[in-house]
């Protein structure tokens, strides 16, 4: 509930710095750390987790853009057991302007997955190839405030999980800023960090 309490503060704060806004890039390349906790759907509760992604997102036509994602995620000991998670995505995601200032956009990606897990004695290992579908929109609230939220759904692993997520980020110039991200699904709550730089 903090973290929920925290982000809305933030979001509140953005609202209310308005100025001129600058043009939203789809064009970047970005490193994100995220820390969180996932139900293991037991009488023990929640494990945490935390890992690294890097990814970025190229426009090749107006309105059209290639993206493209790393992930590793990392629990902590279960009952003396250790899981970790790789993801590599591949996709394409179009996006508009539907007023000023504001953009809204729709991903499709291809999904790559390696899972294990370890007691140190014995490791289980499954891959498996499955798809991504996400849909957001992007508002920028002042030249250097940018609000978002999105929703995705995964397929991967004989299982579909649904999410959503908001985000807000700092811009410190055209083309460094840093964000703040929040994300909750049937099975998780994630805190997310990240710096992006756009190159268009």
């Amino acid at each position: 509930m903090k973290i929920r309490q925290c982000f809305l503060i933030l979001v509140i704060a953005a609202i209310s710095q308005l100025s001129h806004a600058r043009e939203i890039s789809y064009d970047f390349v970005e490193a994100t750390y995220a820390t969180g906790s996932i139900d293991t759907d037991s009488p023990a509760g929640d494990v945490d987790a935390d890992g690294f992604s890097f990814g970025g997102s190229v426009s090749i036509v107006p309105h059209l853009a290639i993206i493209a994602s790393y992930s590793s995620l990392e629990t902590d000991p279960f009952f003396g057991i250790t899981a970790k998670a790789t993801d590599l995505s591949f996709g394409v995601l179009g996006y508009t302007n539907v007023a000023p200032n504001t953009s809204i956009y729709g991903s499709f990606e291809v999904v790559s997955a390696d899972a294990e897990a370890t007691d140190g004695i014995t490791t289980i290992e499954d891959d498996d190839t499955g798809n991504q579908i996400s849909g957001g929109i992007r508002h920028m609230v002042s030249n250097s405030i940018e609000l978002a939220a999105a929703l995705s759904r995964v397929d991967v692993f004989d299982d579909t999980s649904t999410g959503i997520g908001a985000g807000i980020r700092f811009y410190a110039n055209n083309n460094f800023s840093l964000g703040l991200g929040y994300a909750t699904s049937s099975d998780s709550d994630t805190l997310s960090f990240n710096a992006r730089v756009n190159f268009r």
